[in-house]
């Protein structure tokens, strides 16, 4: 049996006290980039997006109802105005009607 002594002592407690730190720091990377239930993965923009992620607004304009992401990065929530790329594709994928 090991005698005890206050270096391997100390040893064990940074040593525990580490492990916990990159489990923790792990945890926190995996689900920071890992997609939701309610995420939508897009590959190509605006194409891809699915029908039901956006809702056009009585006036032409598109909000993102679900988050969207490309790849492993979210994109930001917002609207997109009606006369922009996103809105066109919309239009023409999802049958432009107000949602």
């Amino acid at each position: 049996m090991r005698p005890l002594s206050v270096s391997w002592l100390r040893q064990g407690v940074v040593g525990d006290a580490v492990s916990c730190v990159i489990i923790i720091v792990s945890a926190l990377a995996l689900e920071s980039g890992a997609m939701r239930a309610e995420d939508a993965k897009v590959n190509e923009w605006p194409a891809d997006v699915p029908c039901d992620s956006v809702k056009r607004n009585a006036d032409g304009t598109y909000a993102e109802l679900k988050d969207l992401m490309m790849g492993t990065m979210p994109m930001p929530k917002k609207t997109y105005g009606k006369d922009t790329a996103e809105a066109r594709a919309w239009d023409q994928k999802c049958g432009g009607k107000p949602g």
